[in-house]
């Protein structure tokens, strides 16, 4: 069989026609796999720091839809949504990346906020006024924090494609500061929308409970569902939209977590394809030094990548002390084989079947990985520890130290992990390393 030459990964992405193998299935279907296996091998030394961070932040999201009911319908959105970026980027040029840089700045500073808001909302053995309360909250920051935001891009790209005066007058940090009811409107009058990449980013969600948990109009009862109402401005008065369980509420808010999620990856898939321009217009380019507050956003951002979750970031004079858990829940240890539908450079439909490769992820590994990616953002500190314990069950993993002037120097010598753990202030990892599953 004829090796596969390395792909040019400054290009956008196109699944590439194959000889061999080309099949239909109606079993899992993903864009990614192919995208990702190439990563694997070889090619990855083509691939700069900051992209290596895309490529792991969209595997950490893949992973989630790679074999799970919703993937079609995830890859037919995220399909839609990447076209629209292209296309906008042909169209408008400069001022689509101006619209993305605003949106991630406005959305990097959000992020400990919303993972608060997060562990508050899934806190065992609280009482249902208190659990409905913040997962309210919660359902309140994924909508105003990060689907209003996630949403500029794309609503910015359809004004662009669909010629509206307001793509041209409209600045970037108005189209973020946009009301995401504007937004959603935007997918769901286009007649160049798919329905069913309308209806799966926004089609779980009444438009009233929406507005309602987004102004924070609801009231918690004693059992735990909650009353909602709004304001008619119209009419000068309020009215009742009824009433959600706390486990409607639960439900609204899975709808709304793969929303973001989608809207993560069409995001991160622009900036892998851009990477370029981005670089050239000072995106990737690192501060000299960050504040305490932008390092706390960054690190809760960059966790996810490494397969981490951040519990809480502590400053201790010169020192970062970061608790994470690590998502072993995440592993896939057994490969399989899943059937990929896409299109080809000149838009022809085309599906063929891809392995999925065995995918063990190593606590170790992982943690020091996060503990290379924190270097980045912690240039005024002299010392940083992750302390890592299992997201499923609590249990201690391991805790690494280490001084900056170290990690520096292992950055720029290009050193091996084994080195990298002789060179630790402390590690109370096995040197050898550990897979996820030897590590529940």
């Amino acid at each position: 069989m004829e090796e596969k030459k390395d792909r040019d990964f400054n290009e956008p992405y196109f699944a590439e026609e194959l000889e061999t193998g080309l099949r239909g299935s109606n079993a899992a279907n993903v864009m990614f796999v192919d995208f990702l296996s190439r990563l694997d091998g070889a090619a990855k030394v083509k691939i700069d720091p900051q992209q290596e961070m895309l490529i792991l932040a969209l595997q950490q999201r893949a992973l989630r839809f790679a074999l799970s009911d919703d993937s079609e319908k995830a890859i037919s959105a995220l399909n839609q949504l990447c076209a629209f970026y292209q296309q906008c980027v042909i169209r408008s040029g400069l001022k689509s990346f101006e619209v993305f840089a605003a949106q991630n700045e406005q959305y990097i500073k959000i992020q400990e906020q919303f993972y608060y808001s997060r562990e508050q909302a899934l806190a065992p053995g609280q009482r249902p006024i208190q659990q409905t309360a913040n997962l309210l909250t919660y359902a309140h920051n994924l909508l105003e924090g990060h689907i209003r935001r996630l949403a500029s891009l794309p609503s910015f790209s359809i004004d662009v494609i669909r010629d509206r005066k307001c793509a041209q007058t409209l600045s970037p940090e108005q189209y973020v500061e946009m009301t995401l009811r504007m937004k959603e409107k935007k997918f769901g009058e286009d007649p160049g929308i798919l329905k069913s990449t309308h209806d799966f980013l926004f089609g779980d969600d009444v438009h009233s409970f929406r507005n309602a948990i987004a102004h924070k109009r609801y009231t918690v009862q004693d059992d735990g569902s909650a009353q909602l109402w709004d304001f008619d401005p119209t009419k000068q008065a309020t009215k009742s939209l009824g009433q959600l369980t706390q486990a409607e509420i639960k439900d609204l808010i899975s709808s709304l977590e793969r929303t973001v999620t989608v809207l993560e990856m069409s995001a991160l898939i622009f900036q892998h394809n851009n990477g370029r321009i981005l670089y050239e217009l000072g995106q990737y380019r690192a501060k000299a030094e960050y504040t305490e507050k932008q390092m706390r956003e960054m690190v809760y951002l960059s966790a996810p990548a490494c397969f981490m979750r951040i519990e809480g970031i502590e400053v201790r004079n010169d020192e970062v002390v970061i608790n994470a858990d690590f998502l072993s829940f995440e592993s896939s240890p057994l490969g399989g084989e899943v059937f990929v539908s896409s299109k080809d450079r000149g838009g022809k439909p085309l599906m063929y079947a891809l392995p999925l490769p065995p995918r063990e992820l190593s606590a170790r590994d992982q943690t020091l990985r996060l503990l290379q990616v924190v270097s980045f953002f912690c240039k005024k500190y002299k010392r940083i520890t992750i302390r890592t314990k299992n997201a499923v069950g609590g249990k201690a993993l391991g805790e690494v130290s280490a001084e900056l002037d170290q990690l520096f120097e292992v950055a720029e010598t290009k050193a091996s992990k084994e080195e990298l753990l002789l060179r630790l202030s402390s590690n109370t990892f096995p040197l050898k390393t550990e897979s996820a599953e030897s590590s529940k």
